[in-house]
């Protein structure tokens, strides 16, 4: 895939002062983390992306994204809370709100071709407890 760095700066205007070089890097790296089944959307997915690595980099020396839980200041203590999400991809993605984007794209693309059902052979009523017009099968006795 070619990455074209003219329309991402275009879109995320407020990348433009970073490197072409990391821009690229990040867009090769941001291809690793493509769903399958995607392939109407994957140069948005990957300009989603590489925002949202970069909105990671630029914001780890302010807490990398994340939501502050507590702070002290006598003697400097800060916690910070990860959001609420089942497992550490979901809380990586939302960090940003352009990972929180990608995981709304991803998920949308992911079911395109797969909400239609694939069935190979025999009857689709054979992932059912019910046959086709909701009778039961007949049991043998």
């Amino acid at each position: 895939m070619i990455f074209d760095l003219a329309k991402f700066r275009l879109i995320y205007p407020q990348f433009n002062t970073t490197a072409d070089a990391l821009v690229l890097a990040l867009a090769e790296q941001a291809e690793c983390y493509l769903p399958s089944g995607c392939e109407d959307c994957l140069d948005q997915l990957v300009m989603l992306m590489v925002a949202h690595m970069l909105s990671i980099r630029t914001a780890s020396g302010t807490g990398g994204g994340l939501a502050v839980a507590s702070a002290s200041e006598g003697g400097i203590s800060v916690s910070l809370a990860m959001p609420a999400n089942a497992d550490a991809r979901g809380q990586w993605l939302n960090m940003t709100p352009f990972g929180q984007q990608y995981a709304a794209l991803a998920a949308r693309c992911g079911k395109g071709k797969a909400a239609a059902g694939l069935f190979i052979g025999g009857y689709p009523e054979g992932d059912a407890f019910r046959r086709v017009y909701g009778v039961f099968p007949r049991r043998k006795l």
